[in-house]
Protein backbone atom coordinates (compact mmCIF):
# COMPACT_ATOMS: atom_id res chain seq x y z
CA UNK A 1 0.00 0.00 0.00
CA UNK A 2 1.34 3.41 -0.93
CA UNK A 3 1.97 5.84 1.90
CA UNK A 4 -0.13 8.53 0.22
CA UNK A 5 -3.23 6.35 0.39
CA UNK A 6 -2.33 5.32 3.94
CA UNK A 7 -2.70 8.88 5.25
CA UNK A 8 -5.98 9.26 3.39
CA UNK A 9 -7.31 6.02 4.84
CA UNK A 10 -6.14 7.01 8.31
CA UNK A 11 -7.76 10.44 8.17
CA UNK A 12 -11.02 8.96 6.90
CA UNK A 13 -10.98 6.43 9.75
CA UNK A 14 -10.41 9.08 12.41
CA UNK A 15 -12.97 11.43 10.88
CA UNK A 16 -15.56 8.65 11.17
CA UNK A 17 -14.79 8.29 14.87
CA UNK A 18 -14.92 12.07 15.39
CA UNK A 19 -18.33 12.07 13.70
CA UNK A 20 -19.55 9.59 16.32
CA UNK A 21 -18.39 11.88 19.11
CA UNK A 22 -19.95 14.87 17.35
CA UNK A 23 -23.23 12.99 17.06
CA UNK A 24 -23.23 12.14 20.76
CA UNK A 25 -22.60 15.76 21.72
CA UNK A 26 -25.16 17.30 19.33
CA UNK A 27 -28.05 14.88 19.94
CA UNK A 28 -28.66 15.83 23.60
CA UNK A 29 -28.67 19.52 22.79
CA UNK A 30 -31.31 19.20 20.07
CA UNK A 31 -33.57 16.30 21.11
CA UNK A 32 -35.29 18.23 23.93
CA UNK A 33 -36.59 20.76 21.45
CA UNK A 34 -38.10 17.98 19.36
CA UNK A 35 -39.72 16.39 22.40
CA UNK A 36 -41.34 19.62 23.56
CA UNK A 37 -43.14 19.96 20.24
CA UNK A 38 -44.97 16.65 20.62
CA UNK A 39 -48.66 16.84 21.43
CA UNK A 40 -50.05 15.25 24.57
CA UNK A 41 -51.59 12.44 22.49
CA UNK A 42 -48.26 11.79 20.79
CA UNK A 43 -46.44 11.63 24.11
CA UNK A 44 -48.94 9.10 25.43
CA UNK A 45 -48.66 7.06 22.24
CA UNK A 46 -44.90 6.63 22.57
CA UNK A 47 -44.86 5.99 26.31
CA UNK A 48 -45.35 2.22 26.42
CA UNK A 49 -43.31 1.13 23.35
CA UNK A 50 -40.51 3.69 23.73
CA UNK A 51 -40.30 4.99 27.27
CA UNK A 52 -40.91 1.91 29.44
CA UNK A 53 -37.93 -0.02 27.97
CA UNK A 54 -35.66 2.92 28.82
CA UNK A 55 -36.97 3.03 32.36
CA UNK A 56 -35.94 -0.62 32.82
CA UNK A 57 -32.60 -0.13 31.08
CA UNK A 58 -31.57 2.94 33.08
CA UNK A 59 -32.62 1.40 36.39
CA UNK A 60 -30.33 -1.56 35.67
CA UNK A 61 -27.51 0.53 34.20
CA UNK A 62 -27.23 2.81 37.20
CA UNK A 63 -28.22 0.13 39.73
CA UNK A 64 -30.85 2.54 40.99
CA UNK A 65 -34.37 1.07 41.30
CA UNK A 66 -35.63 4.39 42.70
CA UNK A 67 -35.32 6.09 39.31
CA UNK A 68 -38.70 7.24 37.99
CA UNK A 69 -40.55 6.30 41.19
CA UNK A 70 -41.39 9.90 42.02
CA UNK A 71 -43.31 12.17 39.65
CA UNK A 72 -41.02 14.14 37.35
CA UNK A 73 -39.62 17.33 38.85
CA UNK A 74 -37.80 18.74 35.83
CA UNK A 75 -34.37 20.22 36.33
CA UNK A 76 -33.24 22.08 33.25
CA UNK A 77 -29.93 21.11 31.65
CA UNK A 78 -27.73 24.17 31.28
CA UNK A 79 -26.81 24.45 27.58
CA UNK A 80 -23.71 26.41 28.59
CA UNK A 81 -22.44 23.76 31.00
CA UNK A 82 -18.66 23.26 30.51
CA UNK A 83 -17.98 19.98 28.65
CA UNK A 84 -15.97 18.44 31.49
CA UNK A 85 -18.84 19.04 33.93
CA UNK A 86 -21.54 17.72 31.63
CA UNK A 87 -21.42 14.13 32.91
CA UNK A 88 -22.09 15.12 36.52
CA UNK A 89 -24.54 17.83 35.48
CA UNK A 90 -26.72 15.44 33.46
CA UNK A 91 -26.48 12.51 35.86
CA UNK A 92 -28.05 14.63 38.61
CA UNK A 93 -31.01 15.15 36.31
CA UNK A 94 -31.55 11.57 35.16
CA UNK A 95 -34.89 10.35 36.41
CA UNK A 96 -36.06 13.88 37.16
CA UNK A 97 -37.44 14.60 33.69
CA UNK A 98 -39.31 12.46 31.20
CA UNK A 99 -37.46 9.10 30.86
CA UNK A 100 -37.40 9.53 27.10
CA UNK A 101 -34.87 12.31 27.65
CA UNK A 102 -32.64 9.95 29.58
CA UNK A 103 -32.05 7.62 26.65
CA UNK A 104 -30.51 10.60 24.85
CA UNK A 105 -28.50 11.88 27.79
CA UNK A 106 -27.40 8.64 29.47
CA UNK A 107 -24.46 7.95 27.10
CA UNK A 108 -22.86 11.21 28.26
CA UNK A 109 -22.71 10.07 31.88
CA UNK A 110 -20.76 7.48 33.80
CA UNK A 111 -20.60 4.54 33.12
CA UNK A 112 -21.57 4.77 29.45
CA UNK A 113 -19.40 7.77 28.65
CA UNK A 114 -16.30 5.88 29.79
CA UNK A 115 -17.08 2.92 27.56
CA UNK A 116 -17.66 5.21 24.58
CA UNK A 117 -14.45 7.12 25.33
CA UNK A 118 -12.28 4.02 25.73
CA UNK A 119 -13.65 2.39 22.58
CA UNK A 120 -12.96 5.55 20.58
CA UNK A 121 -9.47 6.03 22.03
CA UNK A 122 -8.68 2.42 21.16
CA UNK A 123 -10.14 3.11 17.70
CA UNK A 124 -7.80 6.10 17.28
CA UNK A 125 -4.74 4.20 18.37
CA UNK A 126 -5.44 1.17 16.18
CA UNK A 127 -5.80 3.48 13.19
CA UNK A 128 -2.51 5.20 14.02
CA UNK A 129 -0.72 1.89 14.53
CA UNK A 130 -1.97 0.60 11.19
CA UNK A 131 -0.97 3.84 9.47
CA UNK A 132 2.59 3.69 10.84
CA UNK A 133 3.00 0.06 9.79
CA UNK A 134 1.79 0.89 6.27
CA UNK A 135 4.19 3.86 5.98
CA UNK A 136 7.17 1.84 7.21
CA UNK A 137 6.34 -0.98 4.81
CA UNK A 138 5.92 1.43 1.89
CA UNK A 139 9.25 3.16 2.58
CA UNK A 140 11.13 -0.13 2.81
CA UNK A 141 9.59 -1.32 -0.46
CA UNK A 142 10.02 1.90 -2.43
CA UNK A 143 13.52 2.83 -1.20
CA UNK A 144 15.27 -0.42 -0.25
CA UNK A 145 18.76 1.02 -0.88
CA UNK A 146 18.26 4.21 1.12
CA UNK A 147 20.70 4.39 4.09
CA UNK A 148 17.76 4.66 6.49
CA UNK A 149 16.15 1.51 5.07
CA UNK A 150 19.43 -0.39 5.36
CA UNK A 151 19.86 0.78 8.97
CA UNK A 152 16.29 -0.28 9.69
CA UNK A 153 16.85 -3.79 8.37
CA UNK A 154 20.09 -4.15 10.31
CA UNK A 155 18.44 -3.09 13.56
CA UNK A 156 15.43 -5.31 12.85
CA UNK A 157 17.71 -8.32 12.33
CA UNK A 158 19.65 -7.53 15.50
CA UNK A 159 16.52 -7.26 17.62
CA UNK A 160 15.07 -10.41 16.11
CA UNK A 161 18.24 -12.30 17.03
CA UNK A 162 18.04 -10.89 20.55
CA UNK A 163 14.33 -11.76 20.71
CA UNK A 164 13.50 -8.12 21.44
CA UNK A 165 10.65 -5.99 20.17
CA UNK A 166 11.18 -3.13 17.70
CA UNK A 167 9.52 -0.12 19.32
CA UNK A 168 7.46 2.07 17.00
CA UNK A 169 9.24 5.26 18.03
CA UNK A 170 12.59 3.67 17.28
CA UNK A 171 11.40 2.49 13.87
CA UNK A 172 10.30 6.01 12.99
CA UNK A 173 13.56 7.50 14.27
CA UNK A 174 15.74 5.20 12.15
CA UNK A 175 13.69 5.97 9.06
CA UNK A 176 13.86 9.72 9.72
CA UNK A 177 10.12 9.98 10.36
CA UNK A 178 10.07 10.98 14.02
CA UNK A 179 7.61 13.59 15.24
CA UNK A 180 10.19 16.12 16.40
CA UNK A 181 9.44 19.10 18.64
CA UNK A 182 9.80 21.57 15.77
CA UNK A 183 7.27 19.75 13.60
CA UNK A 184 4.85 19.30 16.49
CA UNK A 185 5.12 22.98 17.49
CA UNK A 186 4.27 23.97 13.93
CA UNK A 187 1.23 21.70 13.95
CA UNK A 188 0.02 23.01 17.30
CA UNK A 189 0.44 26.62 16.23
CA UNK A 190 -2.04 25.98 13.43
CA UNK A 191 -4.48 23.61 15.15
CA UNK A 192 -4.33 24.12 18.93
CA UNK A 193 -2.34 27.27 19.73
CA UNK A 194 -3.34 27.16 23.40
CA UNK A 195 -1.68 23.77 23.89
CA UNK A 196 1.88 23.43 25.11
CA UNK A 197 4.27 20.93 23.59
CA UNK A 198 4.30 19.04 26.88
CA UNK A 199 0.50 18.84 26.92
CA UNK A 200 0.39 17.37 23.42
CA UNK A 201 3.07 14.82 24.31
CA UNK A 202 1.27 13.84 27.51
CA UNK A 203 -2.01 13.40 25.64
CA UNK A 204 -0.41 10.80 23.41
CA UNK A 205 1.08 9.00 26.40
CA UNK A 206 -2.30 9.05 28.13
CA UNK A 207 -3.91 7.54 25.05
CA UNK A 208 -1.39 4.67 25.11
CA UNK A 209 -2.04 4.02 28.81
CA UNK A 210 -5.83 4.13 28.46
CA UNK A 211 -5.65 1.77 25.51
CA UNK A 212 -3.64 -0.69 27.61
CA UNK A 213 -6.06 -0.37 30.53
CA UNK A 214 -9.00 -1.02 28.22
CA UNK A 215 -7.39 -4.00 26.49
CA UNK A 216 -5.49 -5.70 29.30
CA UNK A 217 -6.99 -4.65 32.63
CA UNK A 218 -10.73 -4.98 31.98
CA UNK A 219 -11.16 -1.22 32.27
CA UNK A 220 -9.71 -1.04 35.80
CA UNK A 221 -7.16 1.71 36.51
CA UNK A 222 -3.70 0.20 36.89
CA UNK A 223 -0.67 1.61 38.71
CA UNK A 224 0.73 3.13 35.52
CA UNK A 225 -2.42 5.20 35.00
CA UNK A 226 -2.52 6.25 38.65
CA UNK A 227 1.14 7.28 38.60
CA UNK A 228 0.68 9.18 35.34
CA UNK A 229 -2.29 11.12 36.66
CA UNK A 230 -0.30 11.87 39.79
CA UNK A 231 2.24 13.69 37.62
CA UNK A 232 -0.09 15.18 34.98
CA UNK A 233 -3.38 16.95 35.54
CA UNK A 234 -6.22 15.72 33.33
CA UNK A 235 -9.67 16.71 34.55
CA UNK A 236 -11.23 14.43 31.96
CA UNK A 237 -9.97 11.30 33.75
CA UNK A 238 -11.22 10.70 37.27
CA UNK A 239 -10.28 7.70 39.42
CA UNK A 240 -12.43 6.50 42.31
CA UNK A 241 -11.21 3.28 43.90
CA UNK A 242 -11.06 0.54 41.28
CA UNK A 243 -13.29 2.47 38.89
CA UNK A 244 -12.57 5.47 36.75
CA UNK A 245 -14.35 7.79 34.35
CA UNK A 246 -13.03 9.03 31.03
CA UNK A 247 -15.07 11.98 29.82
CA UNK A 248 -16.03 12.07 26.16
CA UNK A 249 -14.43 15.48 25.35
CA UNK A 250 -11.00 13.91 25.98
CA UNK A 251 -11.48 11.81 22.84
CA UNK A 252 -11.51 14.89 20.64
CA UNK A 253 -8.20 16.08 22.11
CA UNK A 254 -6.58 12.67 21.70
CA UNK A 255 -7.89 12.39 18.14
CA UNK A 256 -6.35 15.78 17.36
CA UNK A 257 -2.89 14.89 18.62
CA UNK A 258 -2.97 11.45 16.97
CA UNK A 259 -3.98 13.03 13.67
CA UNK A 260 -1.19 15.58 14.08
CA UNK A 261 1.39 12.82 14.52
CA UNK A 262 0.17 11.01 11.43
CA UNK A 263 0.24 14.20 9.35
CA UNK A 264 3.79 14.96 10.47
CA UNK A 265 4.96 11.43 9.67
CA UNK A 266 3.43 11.69 6.21
CA UNK A 267 5.07 15.09 5.67
CA UNK A 268 8.47 13.79 6.73
CA UNK A 269 8.05 10.75 4.49
CA UNK A 270 7.36 13.02 1.50
CA UNK A 271 10.38 15.21 2.35
CA UNK A 272 12.80 12.35 2.96
CA UNK A 273 11.73 9.88 0.29
CA UNK A 274 10.59 12.16 -2.53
Amino acid sequence: MEAGSSIQNFMSHIDAMRSLIGFMMVLPSTMPYVMTLLTEDQRRAIYEPCVLPWIDFNRALYANPSLYVDPPAPLAVDPNCPPLQLSDHIKKRLGKCHPFFDFVHAPLTHPLDTQVSLVCINYCWDAYDTFVKNVVSAVLQSHPEHPNAKAYREESDRLRTANSSFATDKQLAILGLSVSDDYLKEFLAASEPSWSLAHARSLLTLAKILRSVFAHHFGRPDDRLKDFLGEHQFEAVRISGDHFEVLIPLVRDIATVVQGHAMIIERRRAETYA
